[in-house]
């Protein structure tokens, strides 16, 4: 069992949150961690590219926090974006536009204030998702 597991049992158990309501990265992971194929195959399935894997965690992410998130949870984002990168030079340029975001967003400061600028976060995120394309539409 991983750590995300134990908090999702340690939350349920200790507050009236109804399971609905609990967001999809902690559904996934219980799902995950109760048919022993955790901690990290429920983020990355060998075989998907890169872009596809970005793209999918983005779209919980922002199914989850439409109008706005934490600082933390904008870290986990990010987090497990980086958790199935290897180290291709590719992976390496995704690492380096991550640090930048977590930089220009201030995530490691205050992590329970609301992240700035929401929507200019959601953009940077859009970025990551679409670098190959914004790379070859480059002048």
């Amino acid at each position: 069992m991983c750590a995300r597991y134990d908090l999702l049992g340690t939350v349920l158990a200790t507050t009236r949150v109804p399971q609905m309501q609990v967001g999809s990265r902690w559904r996934r992971c219980a799902l995950s961690c109760e048919n022993m194929a955790c901690p990290s195959s429920h983020l990355w399935n060998p075989g998907e590219k890169t872009s596809a894997k970005v793209k999918r965690l983005k779209r919980s992410f922002l199914l989850d926090y439409p109008k706005n998130a934490s600082r933390e949870d904008a870290t986990l984002l990010l987090d497990d974006i980086e958790a199935g990168l290897d180290n291709s030079i590719d992976a390496e340029d995704l690492k380096s536009q991550i640090r930048a975001v977590r930089r220009d967003f201030a995530l490691d400061d205050e992590p329970m204030e609301p992240v700035t600028d929401f929507a200019a976060f959601r953009d940077a995120i859009d970025n990551l998702v679409y670098r190959e394309i914004n790379l070859v539409q480059a002048p």
